[in-house]
């Protein structure tokens, strides 16, 4: 059985182990934070659900948002054990995430992680925009299976899961759950299917997609400004320099003249 310490709060395993419950209580972990596509059922350990997709990769503020939330919570005190379904891809790089927030680099993060846990494989990469190839294969295969969708309509469909989605708050979904589930309405819509219930779900989907799109705006006109502000003061630096440089040239040239007036 493998719960192996990144720090002395947080620690990895995979869904086998974060499911026995007698071995979690027997760790005193506090909080169990799930990365798997499906809920576990947990029965007295506080849990957080905070599922990533297995079919390709998840997206980069996906990521940034549940390291925020893991590093929230061993703030707060808390004991925290992270999961995916083999503690290999996801959850550590959630963790990689989570000990670059705290200003470790890239490698060190990943060189942590290893030492403690040397089947891990966290990936920098994921941390790139996704490409639109890779936002249309994740909205097509989300979390690993085929949805029916207005566009494929012969697609495999898995009501179970799609009603799991449904049962859960539109602001604790990710992305592509609630681009899924928009569409998915939003085809109930056309069909005449959708109840009065349903519309004020999508309602609700679309104002958190919105809110989600304004962050997203948002933290790019910051990063935006932050580079225009290095820019400019790297002119500012640069200027000095010339300024300096310029200082330099006139004193030799007048040390020159003097020189030459001495002769």
């Amino acid at each position: 059985m493998s719960f192996d310490y990144i720090t002395p709060n947080l620690a990895i395993s995979s869904l086998t182990e974060a499911e026995d419950e007698t071995e979690v209580l027997k760790r005193k972990f506090t909080t169990v934070v799930n990365v798997c596509e499906y809920v576990p059922k947990y029965i007295t350990v506080n849990s957080v659900s905070e599922r990533l997709p297995s079919f390709g990769r998840p997206e980069p503020e996906d990521l940034q948002r549940v390291a925020s939330r893991v590093n929230e919570l061993i703030d707060s005190g808390e004991k925290v054990l992270i999961h995916c379904l083999e503690g290999i891809d996801r959850s550590p790089t959630v963790v990689m995430v989570a000990l670059m927030q705290k200003g470790l680099t890239v490698q060190e993060a990943k060189r942590k992680i290893q030492a403690h846990r040397p089947q891990a494989d966290p990936h920098p990469n994921w941390l790139q925009p996704l490409s639109p190839q890779e936002k249309a294969e994740l909205n097509y295969y989300f979390g690993g299976r085929i949805y029916r969708s207005p566009q494929h309509e012969d697609d495999i469909y898995d009501p179970f899961y799609a009603d799991e989605l449904f049962a859960l708050p539109p602001e604790s979904l990710t992305s592509h759950e609630r681009t899924f589930l928009i569409e998915e309405l939003e085809f109930m819509d056309k069909s005449g299917e959708l109840e009065q219930a349903d519309q004020e779900l999508l309602h609700q989907l679309r104002e958190v997609d919105a809110k989600a799109q304004d962050v997203r705006e948002l933290q790019k006109e910051v990063k935006t400004r932050a580079q225009l502000f290095r820019e400019e003061k790297e002119l500012e630096r640069l200027e000095d320099m010339s300024m300096e440089q310029l200082r330099r040239l006139k004193r030799l040239v007048r040390e020159e003249e003097f020189e030459l007036g001495g002769r």
